[in-house]
This record gives C-alpha cells, sequence and structure tokens, in this order.
C-alpha cells in the first residue's frame, strides 16, 4: 500500500512539474504533439514501476484466504488486486485502482463476517485536458479520488 501511495505521489509531482507550465496560464492552449509528448514520458516513468501490469490473473477470495502470501496486497486481512482505470482525456491517462477481493476479512484461514473489507482512498493531482481549437488543449489541474488498498474495519450498526 505505501508503495503504490508513495508511486503515485511521485507520478503527481512528475506531472505537477512539467505539465503546471500550461495549467497554470489557465487560457494558455499548448499543442497536442507537446502534451503527448510529455505525458508518454510520464506513462513510460509510471509502466516500468506500475506492478498490475506484471500481476498474474484475478484472484478469488477463497483463493486469497489459502495463499496469504507475498507482497503486503496478498498478506492482508483484506487483500486487493489491481485493475487498470483509463481515460484519454487525462494524465496520466491510465491509473492503477484497488478492488479489495473480500467482501469480509480473512482470519484464521477464512471470511469473517464479523468485519468488512473496505478501500482506502487517496488524492492524486492529475491533469485534465479540453479541446481549445484545432490541435491544441488546454490543461487544468484536478484531484481525484483513487483507491490505493483494502483495510479491515468494524461494520457500521449506525446506518
Amino acid at each position: 500500500m505505501a508503495w503504490v501511495s508513495l508511486q503515485m505521489i511521485s507520478i503527481g509531482s512528475l506531472l505537477m512539474h512539467t505539465a503546471s507550465h500550461a495549467a497554470v496560464r489557465g487560457s494558455r492552449c499548448t499543442r497536442e504533439d507537446t502534451i503527448k509528448d510529455r505525458s508518454d514520458n510520464l506513462m513510460r516513468l509510471y509502466e516500468n514501476n506500475l506492478e498490475v501490469l506484471k500481476e498474474p490473473p484475478q484472484r478469488t477470495c477463497a483463493q486469497a484466504a489459502t495463499e496469504m502470501r507475498g507482497k503486503l496486497k496478498n498478506r492482508a486481512l483484506s487483500p486487493w488486486t489491481y485493475r487498470l482505470n483509463k481515460d484519454t482525456e487525462r494524465i496520466p491517462a491510465v491509473i492503477a485502482f484497488a478492488d479489495c477481493l473480500c467482501e469480509h476479512c480473512i482470519l484464521n484461514g477464512q471470511e469473517d463476517w464479523n468485519y468488512n473489507s473496505v478501500q482506502v482512498n487517496a488524492s492524486l493531482l492529475v491533469f485534465r485536458r479540453t479541446r481549445c481549437g484545432g490541435n491544441r488543449y488546454r490543461l487544468s489541474k484536478d484531484f481525484i479520488t483513487v483507491p490505493v488498498a483494502c483495510t479491515c474495519v468494524v461494520p457500521n450498526y449506525n446506518k
């Protein structure tokens, strides 16, 4: 979880540094190829470290309960997997989102219905591109909520 969160913060910092020049000026339009070059460079950095691209096929909750070893996301009481969220008008266009494998928590090798698995969210700075004529775009800053992991909690009985 910490590794993914730090990775997202690092990518966000890179984005802020390289793309904020155009975004800060608000009304300034930038050529599509300039934006594409910058975002492609950032995505290469991101994809080289994106563990979701190297993951085996989806596991089930039952499999996770019997295979609690290896990476943090596999050993957690609320194990999770990653899926890629794609948005072509966003920089970065591809972001790894965490999905909880179980509705409840794994205790003693089985799902315990006395606890719930919930997503842990973090804010991530992204840039949105909007067309401003021809092949020119305006970049604007946006914060999105990204699920980065799952955790085990006591159910909320006050609903």
